[in-house]
């Protein structure tokens, strides 16, 4: 890969390994899935070396609002998102 931005189409019955490039590259991996429970169940498996985030439409805005803070912070290595999020938190 030659560290840049580069989107990666995976199929929901691939192995959960979406974590593998937020181990490798630089910057921040986003998943985006319209399954809220399923982000939720990956975003509490990653590995304690990779800290991640989710913002989805389910969430209120202030806890959206922290991650984004937390996000836009480098605090943030993987970002789980919800394919329906309003355009602004984009």
């Amino acid at each position: 890969m030659e560290k840049m931005s580069t989107p990666a189409v995976a199929p929901r019955e691939m192995p959960q390994r979406k974590e593998l490039p937020a181990l490798i590259l630089p910057g921040i991996t986003l998943v985006v899935s319209p399954l809220v429970a399923l982000m939720v169940d990956q975003l509490r498996k990653l590995p304690p070396i990779i800290p991640g985030g989710l913002i989805s439409s389910s969430q209120a805005s202030e806890e959206a609002s922290e991650t984004m803070d937390r996000l836009l912070g480098g605090d943030i290595k993987a970002n789980f998102h919800g394919s329906f999020v309003q355009k602004d938190y984009l």
